[in-house]
């Protein structure tokens, strides 16, 4: 019994870590079927995906600015400290992402020159051009890609450079590979250098998830030989996850609660099949560890019954070729979660260096 509640205590707790992994990047870098119609602002931002991008994230920022649920999160966010390059930008350019930012799309990609991932990042929202471009000169260079202007700028991190050019009085692009080819060149020219079959594929996925305000979708690449989740040692399991071609998740407000839903694209619809069972065991084997005595004897009264009430919400379903797993967040939940993130210190920030860029997926197959 004590080495399944350790396996319980990474379950969960992996739950959590991800739905506040999915709430700090929307906040900080500024969430269809299930979801209802697509999002015409969502897709104007996500149709300029790379053909050869393997994952992008989208978060409308104004919209979940606006729900009462998130509120708390929010306040979390807005006291956290700026580094001091942040700052210095912010007081040079007067743009503040909490107050400025509308919409954001963050894109990877793997170059065909096998060099590095790249981040591509597109915004919307409200941007001083003249200040932000007298910024981008005083700290870099000038150059161009097809018609568009583009600002090279020196990176924090040793050995990058950041470009940046504005796409439109209300939006601006961002690489943190020096360059922005991939975005800013033609269609028909980002298409002779990639795939522009898998191009429409990715577009595809992100229909199904596209009328949230948060988002991600990851096509899905090859896994470490010795994977095995949450030191769980299975090849059945392993064998079911390889057969993932796609992964979205999604975060959407309801009236009284978020609902976060993971999507699975398999190979087959057996597999399909297969792996909706197994989640619906995991399910099983994770509630009969919280109503164990050992698990009650040594966990938070209110977080046990918290975590009761997220288990009773997991739904489990396949269709065809897709598996859906939801959770559905109450808003106890989120303020319990707001309330323990502020009591936890801070950790301490090396010399005032900013935090390193976020790491990118892995290569697609």
């Amino acid at each position: 019994m004590p080495i399944a509640r350790r396996k319980l205590a990474i379950v969960i707790p992996a739950t959590l870590v991800l739905v506040a992994l999915l709430l700090a990047v929307g906040y900080h870098f500024g969430l269809a079927s299930v979801f209802g119609a697509r999002s015409v602002t969502a897709s104007s931002l996500t149709d300029l995906a790379p053909a050869d991008a393997n994952f992008v994230l989208y978060a409308d920022l104004a919209a979940l600015r606006t729900s009462p649920l998130l509120q708390p999160l929010q306040s979390i966010a807005s006291n956290t400290q700026q580094d001091a390059s942040y700052t210095t930008f912010v007081r040079a350019t007067g743009f503040d992402y909490e107050r400025d930012l509308d919409r954001l799309v963050l894109f990877w990609r793997k170059p065909t020159n096998s060099g590095p991932n790249e981040v591509i990042a597109v915004g919307e929202g409200r941007f001083d051009r003249e200040k932000i471009r007298n910024y981008a000169l005083a700290n870099g260079t000038l150059t161009r890609s097809g018609s568009k202007e583009v600002y090279l700028i020196k990176s924090d991190t040793p050995g990058k450079t950041v470009a940046l050019a504005f796409l439109g009085e209300n939006r601006i692009a961002i690489s943190d590979s020096g360059n922005l080819d991939a975005l800013l060149l033609p269609a028909t020219s980002r298409e002779a250098g990639g795939d522009s079959s898998a191009a429409q594929d990715f577009s595809t996925r992100v229909e199904r998830v596209s009328g949230a305000p948060l988002f991600a979708v990851w096509r899905a690449s090859s896994l470490p030989q010795n994977f095995a989740p949450g030191g769980i040692q299975s090849q059945q399991l392993t064998d079911l996850v390889r057969s993932l071609r796609w992964v979205n998740v999604a975060m959407q407000p309801m009236t009284d609660r978020l609902r976060l839903t993971f999507e699975g694209e398999c190979d087959t619809p057996d597999q399909a099949a297969t792996l909706e069972g197994a989640l619906s065991t995991l399910r099983l084997f994770a509630d009969g560890m919280l109503t164990s005595q050992g698990t009650k004897n040594q966990m938070n009264p209110q977080t046990l019954t918290l975590l009761h009430q997220l288990l009773d919400s997991a739904a489990i379903s396949h269709n065809d070729r897709w598996v859906n797993f939801s959770l559905d967040l109450s808003q106890e939940l989120l303020q319990y979660a707001a309330q323990h993130v502020k009591q936890a210190p801070a950790p301490p920030s090396p010399g005032g260096a900013p935090p390193p860029p976020p790491a990118a997926p892995p290569s697609p197959r």
